[in-house]
């Protein structure tokens, strides 16, 4: 029976996917009546309803998204584009919104919670007056690891890396080491340098939630999979790259992907950088090649 929700769940979601309309919303509220405690649903009709114009609702599914999950990074980018869209008019959607209603005396915390947030988003230079800064806007065209790399960007991490080097530093941000994994170490005197900054940045955002009385959301960077994924950019094949990590084939290809995916997003996400977009296409098909390539693998069947 729950593999059937999920299954419906799934359906819902694909039907909604990148549409912006009244079936749309409809899958995706047929979806959160399913499984009221999924995130990706809450979070994705939040944004689906802040488009469609109706705030009050919106407010309502990112306070329930954040309930759910409040650690998650990827939550910031969708707050920002709702407060960009209401401004302070966010606080009363939350107060006239029925969820808040029902809720009673939780709705002031929850006030509070969102307060907080958005304090964090300001901190950090995402949202001034109202809007979304430049690096706002960067964050909200991201859909998966929209802060550490709209802070890694911000301060210039990427400026000189190669196509390599850019890859390696995805690796750092999307991958995270299972218990008794085994990696070879990576070294680079350009990324040494570049990985102390990333670390001390991304920390540093944390420490800004920690001002707020927030729990830090972001992770440590992992760079456990990096020499495999030098290899693998240098044109190594994929039965090589066991001498370089212990991690089973199937997360190795889960994670490329993965990175395959953010690379596309980052590459899309600062279109009019002068040379950096180039670099991230380079990157991308290094690592978007045989095995990794799901489109291929779908082709050979």
């Amino acid at each position: 029976d729950g593999l059937q929700h999920l299954r419906r769940r799934d359906s819902l979601l694909q039907q909604a996917s990148g549409k912006h309309h009244d079936r749309a919303l409809a899958s995706l509220l047929a979806a959160r009546d399913l499984i009221p405690e999924d995130y990706n649903i809450r979070k994705v009709l939040a944004e689906q309803l802040s488009g469609a114009g109706r705030g009050d609702e919106a407010a309502a599914e990112m306070l329930a998204a954040v309930k759910i999950n409040p650690a998650d990074p990827g939550l910031k980018g969708g707050l920002a584009n709702l407060y960009e869209r209401l401004g302070q008019d966010i606080f009363m959607a939350v107060d006239r919104s029925f969820a808040a209603f029902q809720r009673g005396g939780e709705a002031k915390a929850e006030r509070a919670l969102l307060r907080a947030r958005l304090n964090v988003l300001v901190k950090r230079g995402y949202l001034a007056d109202d809007r979304l800064t430049a690096k706002g806007r960067l964050a909200a065209r991201l859909n998966a690891y929209e802060i550490p790399i709209s802070e890694l960007f911000w301060a210039g991490l990427f400026e000189d890396l190669a196509p390599p080097e850019i890859a390696v530093l995805v690796s750092g941000i999307v991958y995270e080491s299972r218990r008794g994994d085994l990696h070879e170490r990576f070294d680079s005197a350009l990324l040494g340098a570049v990985r102390n900054k990333a670390v001390k940045r991304l920390r540093d955002f944390n420490k800004a939630e920690e001002t707020f009385e927030l729990e830090p959301s972001l992770r440590e960077l992992d760079f456990g999979l990096a020499a495999a994924v030098g290899a693998w950019a240098a044109g190594a094949p994929f039965a090589e790259l066991r001498n370089f990590t212990s991690s089973q084939e199937g997360d190795i290809v889960r994670n490329f992907r993965m990175m395959v995916q953010v690379l596309r997003q980052f590459g899309e996400a600062v279109q009019g950088h002068p040379s950096l977009p180039d670099r991230i296409a380079a990157a991308l098909a290094l690592i978007n090649r045989d095995e990794v390539d799901a489109e291929r693998q779908l082709k050979l069947g």
